[in-house]
């Protein structure tokens, strides 16, 4: 019997709602991946053609993301086990 893991695996490529899951069960471990601050000021906002969009509660904290986006893109495929994400756009988030 398949793991779970390994369905996903085999999937992933071939629909893009298993691509969406993938990077929102790797995104479980953001705090990991883009550290305790940075996490605290980004949340997940999309994913799209390979795209992760993240919106900053301050400006900067959108200027630091925007500066550690090479590293982040890594330490998420690596997460992931495949080159899925190929960019992350960051911006402010709306106050309410």
């Amino acid at each position: 019997m398949k793991r779970f893991s390994e369905v996903l695996d085999s999937l992933s490529f071939k629909n893009s709602v298993y691509e969406q899951l993938r990077v929102r069960m790797a995104l479980e471990h953001w705090k990991d991946i883009a550290g305790d601050a940075l996490a605290r000021h980004s949340k997940f906002h999309d994913f799209r053609h390979g795209v992760l969009y993240f919106c900053c509660d301050d400006p900067l904290w959108l200027s630091e993301a925007s500066f550690l986006k090479t590293q982040l893109i890594s330490r998420i495929n690596a997460v992931l086990g495949k080159e899925l994400v190929k960019d992350i756009k960051f911006r402010r988030c709306r106050s309410d």
